[in-house]
Parts: structure tokens; sequence; C-alpha cells
């Protein structure tokens, strides 16, 4: 990590925390080794940018964005002799930079986290692409005026409204933003998730995931498998738990309105096949179907065949 600032750039942060933004973004363009530099700087409440150090980083992790900005901390404290106190930080909502920006400054208690409002509204149109233009611009609309309201208040009223539109009934709401039209002037709509969305898969593991927290102990979920794994506890035998467990699991299933394939189900088994690994009871084993290759690879005997 190579650091660049100068004693005049530090000083510009040298003014109450409620009265500036600081602004962190990562840029990929600016050398010609396709390092990613690290931009920092400060906006006023005239809406001018100020530029307070540059960052060339190796890669963008939270680690290592948590280190420049420590950095960055113990320089200003060695130039002003004062704590860098921050109230407002602002990117494009990437994972590692949120994250980091956090660690270094969350000690604030009024610390506040504002997404760049740009990035908000390139990821909505990303995301809306396969809606048709009516439904696309209504979205976009709401959007802006959630951005625009004058009061918290305003804000929470609109939001109740925006999400009883998006989040109602599968008939009323989603399936008729996923229609398209065919060339013989026939409309379609999906009634299960659509191709060309953004994110599809990802999505839905999220969705699952979501469903089953409550019952991670027992039941871990990737994509569409669900694993659920028992033990004697409390005076019940495994399979009492078990029994207890599916249940539970079947129950969220049947309220969240997600269906099993019976032919691929397994119930009461002492190992399953689980991602190209057995879980057993006692052991984790690989697949031999998929380590058959290794396994039958004939030994080299020279140092052509080593090769």
């Amino acid at each position: 990590m190579v650091g660049i600032s100068t004693r005049a750039m530090m000083l510009r942060l040298m003014i109450p925390p409620g009265s500036f933004i600081l602004h962190l973004g990562a840029m990929y363009k600016m050398n010609q080794y396709d390092y990613p530099v690290l931009v920092v700087g400060g906006s006023d409440r005239s809406r001018r940018f100020h530029l307070v150090a540059l960052f060339v980083i190796s890669q963008e992790t939270q680690p290592v964005v948590q280190a420049a900005l420590l950095v960055l901390r113990r320089q200003f404290y060695w130039i002003t002799h004062k704590h860098l106190l921050l109230r407002y930080a602002m990117d494009d909502c990437d994972q590692a930079e949120c994250n980091a920006l956090a660690a270094v400054f969350g000690d604030n208690p009024s610390y506040r986290f504002l997404m760049c409002f740009f990035h908000v509204v390139k990821k909505v149109q990303v995301a809306i692409k396969p809606f048709s233009s009516g439904a696309a611009a209504t979205v976009l609309r709401e959007v802006y005026d959630l951005h625009f309201v004058r009061s918290l208040v305003s804000y929470l009223e609109m939001l109740r409204a925006v999400l009883k539109l998006w989040l109602g009934e599968p008939g009323a709401c989603d399936v008729p933003l996923t229609a398209v039209s065919t060339p013989s002037g026939m409309l379609w709509e999906w009634l299960v998730m659509p191709q060309g969305l953004s994110n599809a898969p990802a999505t839905f593991n999220r969705l699952v995931t979501q469903l089953f927290r409550p019952h991670q102990a027992y039941a871990q979920t990737y994509f569409d498998d669900i694993v659920v794994h028992s033990r004697a506890e409390h005076g019940k035998s495994d399979v009492e738990s078990h029994v207890g467990h599916l249940r539970a699991v079947l129950e969220c299933m049947h309220i969240s309105k997600l269906n099993g394939n019976l032919d691929k189900c397994v119930f009461g088994a002492e190992e399953i096949p689980f991602l190209g690994y057995f879980i057993g009871k006692r052991d984790l084993r690989a697949d031999p179907a998929t380590v058959k290759a290794i396994v039958e690879w004939p030994v080299p005997k020279n140092q052509k065949d080593l090769r």
C-alpha cells in the first residue's frame, strides 16, 4: 500500500464533523498496472469536493481499506494533535469499504453511513432492466420520491406505501412486472423466477438463507438443497429429535410456499450425499465418483510420466 497526501490536504478536514461528508471510493483507471486507487476526500455544504489522500492498494478488501483509513487517522492526529471525528461517510455501498469505515470511525456515536445515490440508481436500473418501460419508470420515480422527501415522517409513510405496492400479493404486483410480449402479439407473465433478471441465483439463495435462519442449528441450506441433521439431546433419542426438526423445516417451507421434490428427498439416513461429499453420522468423506479419476490415475514410472 502506498499513500499520498500533504499537510495542506490533511488540514482540509479541520472543520466541524457535521459540516462535511467524507467520501471514499476506489478507482481502477488511474495507473497502468490496474491497481485500485482509494480516493479519500470531503465535500462541504457548498457541495465542493476537497481531495485529502490517495492510496494505491493491492486489492479492495476490508483489511486493506481499513489499514489505509487507520493510516489516515494516525497522520491526521500527528499533524493536528486532534482525533479525526467523522459524522458522515459516503461511498458506493461496497461491502469492504462500508465495513472498514465502521471499524475505524464507528466509535463516534453520531457516525452515519450514507450510500451514494448515483450508485443506488445505477443498481436499480440493472435490476429493472427486464421490466417494461412503464414499470421501470414507476420504480425509478418511487426511488427518487423516497430520496427527496423532506422529513423522516414523510419518508416512513411513503416507504410503507411503496413496500405495500412492491411486496404485495404475487398476482397483484410482481407478476405483471415480469410480463413480456412476443412477436405474435401475445403477452406472457412469469409465475416462477423469470430469466434475465440480475443476480437471480444469489437472490434465491438469500431468500432461502433468510427463511431458514431460525433453524440454522439443525438445518443448513445451499440454493435448493436443505440438510437436516439431529442428535440425541434433552432426553430425546436422535430419531425423536430428527422428527421434530423435520416437522419444523417442513412447516417453514409450507408457510413460505416452497415446494420440495419428493423423488430427490432422503429421510432418516445415516449418510447422505451433499455438494460432492458424503456426510455421515461418524465422518465426512469425498464422493467416490468425484475422485475416481484421481484414484485410478496410473502411477508414473519415469520422468516423462511424472511431467
